[in-house]
């Protein structure tokens, strides 16, 4: 019979537990979400119908979120994320 079987178990339950436990710290460590101010990027010129949206959807956001929301003009803000 092989008698490193039940010591390897128990070594693999040990770390199993010992990741699940500091899981369980670093999760208590992180502060809320978001930490800074949340940057709306509106790809049209100001006071466009775009840009009253935004910042009609920025005061909501600001509103429901504990950070202000500041929409911002970004030329070109078409090619974000291409």
């Amino acid at each position: 019979m092989n008698s490193t079987a039940p010591l390897l178990r128990r070594r693999a339950l040990l770390a199993a537990a010992t990741g699940l436990s500091l899981q369980a710290l670093t999760s208590l460590a992180q502060t809320g979400w978001p930490q800074r101010p949340v940057k709306l990027i509106v790809p049209n010129a100001p006071s466009s119908s775009v840009d009253t949206i935004a910042r009609i959807l920025g005061n909501q956001l600001a509103l429901a979120l504990p950070q202000p929301c500041c929409p911002q003009q970004g030329w070109g803000g078409w090619r974000i994320g291409r």
